[in-house]
C-alpha cells in the first residue's frame, strides 16, 4: 500500500506551490492597499448595514478568487486544500503584523473599527480554505454520481468511478 502523503499527493510542483504563496502574497497586498485607501468607506462604524453587505459579499468573492487561482495554476482537485493554505497563510502572518499596527497602517479608519477588520480578514481566511474541502462540484441526488469524477459502467450495469475509491491506491 502506497503511503498516503507524499510530496506530489501534497502539491504538484515546487513551481505550484512558490506560484500558490506568491499569488497569496500578491492579493495580501492588494487587498491591504484597497483597504489603507478606501477602508474608511468599507467598513465605517456607524453604517452596520454596509458591514454587514462587506462581510455577506466577501465570501464568494474570496472563494471566486480562490478557484480562479486553482483554475489558473492547474490545481488538483484533490490538493485544493494545501493549495488554499499555501494561498492564505503569507497573509494570515502578514495581517498579524498589520492588524497590530492597525492605526499606523489604517490612519483614515476609525480606531473601533479595528476588531471588525479582524473579523472581516478572519472570514476572507475561512473562505478561501473553506474551498479546499468543499468541491467546486455537486453529487446527483439521482444518479449518485460525482461531476468531478466520471464513472464507468460495469458488465453487470453498476456504475464504477474511474480511477477506483482514490484513498490508498497502489
Amino acid at each position: 500500500m502506497a503511503p498516503l502523503l507524499t510530496r506530489e499527493a501534497v502539491i504538484g510542483s515546487r513551481t505550484q506551490a512558490a506560484s500558490l504563496v506568491g499569488v497569496g502574497i500578491g492579493v495580501w497586498l492588494l487587498a491591504t492597499v484597497g483597504l489603507r485607501v478606501a477602508g474608511q468607506f468599507l467598513l465605517p462604524p456607524d453604517d452596520p448595514g454596509r458591514v454587514a453587505f462587506v462581510f455577506v459579499a466577501t465570501v464568494p468573492l474570496m472563494a471566486m478568487v480562490a478557484f480562479a487561482v486553482y483554475s489558473l495554476l492547474d490545481v488538483a482537485p484533490e490538493r485544493r486544500l494545501t493549495a488554499a493554505t499555501l494561498l492564505v497563510l503569507p497573509g494570515m502572518v502578514l495581517d498579524a503584523v498589520v492588524v497590530s499596527a492597525f492605526g499606523t497602517v489604517f490612519p483614515d479608519m476609525a480606531t473601533a473599527t479595528g476588531s471588525t477588520l479582524g473579523g472581516l480578514l478572519l472570514l476572507a481566511y475561512a473562505s478561501v480554505l473553506l474551498t479546499g474541502i468543499v468541491p467546486l462540484s455537486y453529487v446527483s441526488e439521482e444518479s449518485g454520481e460525482s461531476a468531478d469524477r466520471p464513472s464507468e459502467r460495469t458488465t453487470d450495469g453498476s456504475a464504477e468511478h474511474a480511477g477506483g475509491n482514490g484513498v490508498g491506491e497502489d
